[in-house]
C-alpha cells in the first residue's frame, strides 16, 4: 500500500454479492491519536463517575443530618418540657420538706479585681 493513497477492496459476501471496502492510508500518528482519545475518554468517564458518586453521597449525608437534627430537636423539646414541669413543681413547702431552712442573714459575695497581675518577672 502506498502512503497517502486510498485503495478499494472488492470481495463477495455469502450471497455472492459484490462488497466494496475502503482502505484508508495508514498513518502512524493515527494510532497515537486514537490511543490518546481513548485514554482521555476513559479518564473523563472515571472522573464523571467519581464526582457523581460524591454528589450522591453528600445528598444522602445531608438527608441523614436533617433527620438527626429533627430527632434531636424533639428530644430537646421533651427535656425542656420536663424541666419546666419540674421547676413549677418545686416550691417553698417542698424545700422545707426536704430539710432546707431560710437563711437568717443574707450574705452576698463579689469578686474584687486583683491589684497586681502576675508576670514572669515576678518569678525571677
Amino acid at each position: 500500500m502506498k502512503k497517502n493513497t486510498v485503495e478499494f477492496l472488492y470481495t463477495l459476501d455469502a450471497k455472492g454479492e459484490k462488497v466494496i471496502a475502503v482502505l484508508s492510508p495508514y498513518v502512524p500518528d493515527e494510532k497515537k491519536a486514537l490511543g490518546l482519545l481513548i485514554t482521555a475518554l476513559t479518564v473523563v468517564g472515571f472522573l464523571y463517575a467519581y464526582f457523581l458518586n460524591s454528589a450522591v453521597q453528600r445528598v444522602i449525608m445531608r438527608e441523614h443530618a436533617l433527620h438527626e437534627t429533627a430527632a434531636l430537636g424533639s428530644i430537646v423539646n421533651e427535656l425542656e418540657f420536663r424541666y419546666i414541669a419540674a421547676e413549677s413543681a418545686i416550691g417553698l413547702s417542698q424545700a422545707h420538706a426536704l430539710g432546707f431552712v431560710e437563711a437568717d442573714k443574707e450574705v452576698y459575695i463579689s469578686r474584687q479585681p486583683l491589684q497586681k497581675s502576675l508576670t514572669l518577672q515576678n518569678f525571677q
